[in-house]
């Protein structure tokens, strides 16, 4: 969950695109897919095959 704050903590003070799918991509590994679709499409990834790549991983 370290990992996790410090995105968040980036997030609040540079939200960039590559920050939120940092945090996707750590949600990912938390099994929380809802939570990193949510920020995949945030950073602008909207791309389906790059989501579905990832939620596969679940």
């Amino acid at each position: 969950m370290d990992a996790l704050k410090n995105f968040e903590r980036a997030l609040k003070i540079n939200p960039t695109a590559h920050r939120l799918k940092y945090k996707a991509d750590s949600l990912i590994e938390l099994r929380r897919s809802s939570e990193a679709k949510y920020f995949y499409f945030a950073a602008g990834f909207g791309q389906n095959a790059y989501i579905k790549s990832q939620l596969s991983k679940i």
